[in-house]
């Protein structure tokens, strides 16, 4: 059966950052039609210098949350890997982020993840990314999280001694508005949460770990 969407988004422009908001639309747009998407008709409006009306009607096939995960964020990270939640799936929570989460979880692949991943020679594994306002409440999130507004992610570490080495690496080589050593209750899982806020809102913030030099 046919399923026509319509979607009408008023948007600060600031939530584009760097990479303006015609090279966004373009990504995502393409993205869709090269996937999933049979008919799609974007009209993008500019108010004012501040706000952008985005309206798009989507017909095809397949649920929203198929519509948006197979997006390039950056060269090695994909938005499924960010939105993937067994608390989600279990409790059938949309965990799908808005346009503004979308850019934040780019921002924070090209500039925290990817050298990251460039340092290390290998994937980075994420753990929990974005969150939407009722999946971070279930998991027992703070209102305030960045998680819910694309700007965190944890990242899976093998065990705590080369946690702590990323860690260390990221402290001393990285931009980011919170770098976070978090564990378990238990003791018996750790991982690393970073947030990244733009340039210029970064508070280089670091709450956990003592790393011996």
């Amino acid at each position: 059966m046919l399923h026509v969407t319509c979607y009408v988004k008023e948007i600060p422009t600031s939530h584009f950052c760097c990479l303006g908001l015609c090279q966004i639309i373009r990504t995502i747009i393409k993205n869709i039609k090269t996937t999933i998407i049979k008919n799609i008709k974007t009209t993008i409006i500019k108010r004012s210098k501040q706000t952008i009306i985005i309206k798009t009607i989507i017909k095809n096939k397949t649920s929203k949350e198929n519509k948006t995960m197979s997006l390039i964020l950056s060269e090695h990270f994909r938005l499924a890997e960010f939105t993937t939640s067994l608390v989600a799936i279990t409790r059938r929570i949309d965990n799908t982020p808005p346009l503004p989460a979308i850019c934040n979880l780019q921002q924070l692949c090209l500039h925290v993840l990817e050298p990251l991943r460039a340092h290390l020679g290998h994937a980075v594994r994420i753990n929990s990314g974005y969150r939407s306002p009722r999946l971070n409440a279930a998991v027992g999130g703070v209102k305030t999280s960045d998680h819910t507004r694309g700007c965190a992610a944890d990242i899976l570490v093998p065990n705590a001694k080369t946690g702590r080495e990323w860690f260390a690496w990221m402290m001393d080589n990285l931009p980011f508005d919170q770098l976070i050593w978090e564990t378990s209750p238990a003791g018996k899982a750790c991982w690393i949460h970073v947030g990244y806020r733009g340039a210029g809102r970064n508070r280089q913030q670091v709450i956990g770990h003592l790393v011996k030099r």
